[in-house]
């Protein structure tokens, strides 16, 4: 794969991740946890794979090939970068849905 289109599958697998986590909210919040676990998964697999990417283009430059640093692998290092974000992010609130269903059924 050459280096663009590398760089477009970092942002094309942001996208997916985003996608994911944002359906994994959703699910979360109508108390389908199973579903929204599966969506987090997805999510997951998908930043993982543009994380590699990214790691690999990191790898080579430290081996000394240059890299072409251009406005596209900056918009591909902030797709990327808040992917990761809202991942995170999702988890902790699809936690705080589990804790308030968890709180809801036991009062």
């Amino acid at each position: 794969m050459e280096i663009q289109e590398e760089i477009l599958t970092i942002i094309l697998h942001s996208a997916h991740c985003k996608n994911h986590c944002k359906d994994a909210l959703d699910t979360a919040k109508n108390g389908n946890f199973d579903l929204s676990s599966e969506h987090l998964t997805q999510a997951e697999d998908y930043i993982h794979q543009a994380h590699n990417i990214q790691t690999n283009f990191l790898t080579k430059q430290a081996q000394g090939e240059i890299i072409s640093i251009d406005l596209l692998t900056v918009h591909a290092q902030d797709h990327l970068m808040t992917a990761m974000t809202e991942l995170s992010l999702t988890k902790e609130l699809i936690n705080m849905y589990k804790l308030i269903q968890s709180n809801l059924t036991t009062s």
